[in-house]
C-alpha cells in the first residue's frame, strides 16, 4: 500500500497524475484550501479515488494549525510520495501588494515550510520516499508579463535543486516538474493567447517519467529543448523580444 499526500488538492495536473496510479493500491491524503472545490474538481475531471483517507482543509487556518493536525497521524502514517502542487498566478484585478504576497506565499514560502516540516518530523520512509514539486517552465527564464509568478518558480527551482544535493544524507529523493502552458483554471486568461495542452496529456508524460526515476521532468517533452534555447538567448536580445505588460 502506497501513502500519497497531495498538497494542493485543486491542481488538475497533479490529480490527473495520481489518477494514473489506479493499478496500485494507494491511500490518498489531501491538503486543500477548500474541500468542496476539491470534490467538484474530481467530478469535473471524471476522476474517482477509491481510498481518500483524509482531506485537510487549510482555508482560514495558518500552517501551524494544520501541522499540529497532521502530527496526529504519526507514527501510523509515513508518506511514500508527497506532491507539492499548489500554485497561484498573478491576477491583474487584485491589489498589487496583496497579489505579490500571495504569489510568494503560495508558490514558494508555504512549500518550503511544509518541506522542512515533513523532513524534520521524518514523515517519510528512509531511502524509499520521494518529494515531487510542480514548478513551471516560467521559472527557467522570467518574463515581464508574469514577472512575480515566474520569479517565484525560479526560486522554487533553486530550492529543490539544492535539496537534491543532500538526498543521500536525508535518505529521500526529489523530483522537479516543469509543465509547459496547460489548460487549467489558473491559465484561463491565457486561453486565447497561446496554445494550451490538456492536463491529461501533460500528466501522462509526467507519470511515465516519474516511473523512469527522472529528477527533472518537462511536459510536454518539447519544452526541454525550447527552454534550453530560451536560456541561451543573450540578455540584450531577450529583453528586446520579451513581452510587455
Amino acid at each position: 500500500m502506497i501513502n500519497i499526500l497531495l498538497v494542493g488538492g485543486t491542481s488538475e495536473i497533479a490529480l490527473e497524475v495520481i489518477s494514473l496510479y489506479k493499478n496500485k493500491n494507494i491511500k490518498l491524503y489531501v491538503i486543500t484550501r477548500n474541500k468542496k472545490i476539491f470534490h467538484n474538481k474530481l467530478l469535473n475531471l471524471g476522476i474517482v479515488f477509491e481510498n481518500v483517507v483524509e482531506v485537510f482543509e487549510t482555508k482560514n487556518q495558518d500552517l501551524k494549525f494544520f501541522m499540529n493536525k497532521i502530527l496526529s497521524l504519526k507514527p501510523n502514517v509515513l508518506f511514500d510520495e508527497i506532491f507539492f502542487a499548489q500554485g497561484y498566478m498573478e491576477s491583474k484585478n487584485s491589489d498589487l501588494i496583496s497579489n505579490i504576497e500571495t504569489i510568494y506565499k503560495v508558490n514558494l514560502l508555504d512549500i518550503i515550510k511544509l518541506t522542512e516540516f515533513f523532513i524534520s518530523n521524518k514523515f517519510y520512509n528512509i531511502n524509499k520516499s520521494k518529494f515531487i514539486y510542480f514548478s513551471s517552465v516560467a521559472g527557467d527564464r522570467v518574463r515581464i508579463d508574469n514577472f512575480h509568478y515566474g520569479l517565484s518558480k525560479f526560486f522554487l527551482n533553486t530550492y529543490v535543486l539544492n535539496l537534491c544535493l543532500f538526498n543521500k544524507v536525508l535518505g529521500l529523493s526529489f523530483c522537479l516538474i516543469k509543465p509547459g502552458p496547460t489548460k487549467t483554471n489558473m491559465t484561463l486568461s491565457l486561453n486565447n493567447k497561446i496554445h494550451l495542452e490538456s492536463p491529461k496529456k501533460v500528466a501522462k508524460k509526467i507519470f511515465n517519467d516519474l516511473n523512469k526515476g527522472k529528477k527533472i521532468i518537462y511536459s510536454p517533452g518539447k519544452w526541454n529543448l525550447i527552454m534550453l534555447i530560451v536560456k541561451l538567448i543573450p540578455n540584450f536580445i531577450f529583453k528586446r523580444i520579451n513581452f510587455r505588460r
